[in-house]
Order: structure tokens, then sequence, then C-alpha cells
């Protein structure tokens, strides 16, 4: 519908990277926010409220795995009103009327597009260091809906399956990404870097409230648990409580 939708967002996801070394490489995160949907028009703006993981502690001086770890999957930290996620898309660069329900499978008016912003707050802890850490993750996508489905059901649950490609980035800020702090990132990471780049590609589906998403990412540098062919795995519930709007004239 081309109608203005407004809605309370809540999120709960698990996250895990299948490459890594590290035993406990999941996570799982409540989040609390408003979206919003015109058209093919989407975003939303969530917080994390919710998170096991305050601290990230390496008792090992040799290991920097569990800080890759949380770099690559940077919902394994952060809570609060300063760690938050913003994103924002379009389903189709057509306009809404002119894409059909029954639009072929191989058809340009299924591309769209995607981009995020989202910060992370979270402590390393390692031998005398410990380092409040600032994440900062981008990235912008195209995506390709291959399956646009509605369920025969009360609630008309939709079932959607899309594919998506583009280049997603890390960047350590906060005193933490400083330059005079070059040894004190080295001695977390093995690396002195505060960016990092990579490509991505991967798949979601979402099915009712419930979604999975699989994506791959190759970021660059030799970082363990981090660099190279990394593929993180997504699980989660999203439950909205959505309400109409209409545009009125400001008094």
């Amino acid at each position: 519908t081309n109608d203005v939708t407004l809605g309370i967002l809540t999120d709960v996801n698990f996250t895990k990277s299948t490459n890594s070394s590290i035993e406990n490489s999941g996570s799982g995160s409540g989040n609390l926010g408003i979206n919003f949907a015109q058209g093919f028009w989407y975003g939303a703006v969530t917080f994390a409220v919710a998170n096991p993981v305050s601290e990230l502690n390496e008792n090992d001086s040799t290991s920097n795995e569990i800080f890759a770890n949380n770099l690559l999957n940077t919902d394994k930290s952060g809570k609060g009103l300063s760690s938050f996620y913003i994103q924002f898309g379009r389903h189709s660069f057509y306009s809404f009327d002119d894409v059909a329900n029954d639009e072929p499978i191989f058809s340009l008016k299924r591309l769209g597009a995607f981009a995020s912003y989202k910060i992370n707050n979270t402590t390393w802890s390692k031998d005398s260091l410990r380092e409040k850490v600032v994440i900062g993750s981008a990235n912008f996508l195209l995506t390709y809906r291959i399956l646009s489905l509605e369920m025969n059901n009360e609630k008309k649950d939709k079932v959607f399956l899309t594919v998506f490609l583009g280049a997603n980035t890390r960047r350590l800020g906060g005193n933490f990404g400083l330059k005079k702090n070059e040894k004190i990132r080295e001695s977390f990471l093995g690396h002195k870097d505060k960016g990092y780049n990579a490509y991505e590609f991967g798949a979601r589906l979402d099915l009712g409230g419930f979604y999975g998403k699989m994506s791959f990412t190759n970021f660059e540098s030799d970082i363990d648990d981090f660099s190279g062919e990394q593929v993180l795995i997504t699980l989660g519930i999203n439950i909205d409580l959505t309400v109409a709007t209409r545009s009125v004239k400001s008094k």
C-alpha cells in the first residue's frame, strides 16, 4: 500500500559466525525502536535494550580472536541508547503502482537498494588493558526480491525471499580509534588500522514475523576470525505494532 505506516518495532535475534575458532561465537540481542513504510520505501531506528555481553575479556595474552569476532559480529556487544541501528531502503526503483503482484521472477522491477548504519559500544579487556570501544558499521546493498507471497492465513502474513550484494565497512571510533592509540589497537587485534572494508552478499527469508539471514563477507587485512571469507547466520523475530497514518497540514 501507498499509505504511510508507523510502528513500534521489537527485534530479537541470534547471530553466529560459522567460521570462528572460538567456542562462543554467537550472540543474542534485543532491540526496540520505530519503523515506517510507504509504498516501496521503508526504514527503522532501533536501540539495543538487551544484550548478555557487556564486556569481552581475553585471559590469553597471545590471543585476539574474541575481539576480532566482535568486530565481525558487532551484535555481540553493546546496549543502551549509545548502541543503535538505522536502516533505510526501497524494495524497487520503480513506482509502487508500476509493479504487479505477479511480476516475473526475472524483472528489473524487483531490484532495490538498502543502506544501514550501526553503532555498538562495548569494553575490551586483555592483560592490564581495559578499553572502551566504539564499533561503527555501515553498508550499502543492492537487493533483489525473488519471492513476494501472501500466506492464506488469518493475518495474511507475507513471505519474502531477498538476495543482496554490496559493500560493508567497520570503523573503530571513540578514543580507541585515535592515532595515538595505534599500539593499543595492535594489542587487541594485531593491527593498528581503525577502518576495514569488505564486499558482502547473501540472502534473507522473511516468514511473517520470523526471519533468517545468511551473509558472506570478505574483509581486507589478515585478522583471524574477521578477515577473509566469513559467514554470519542470523535468526530472529520482529514484533511490530503498526499504525496507519496520513499527511496533515501544519497549524
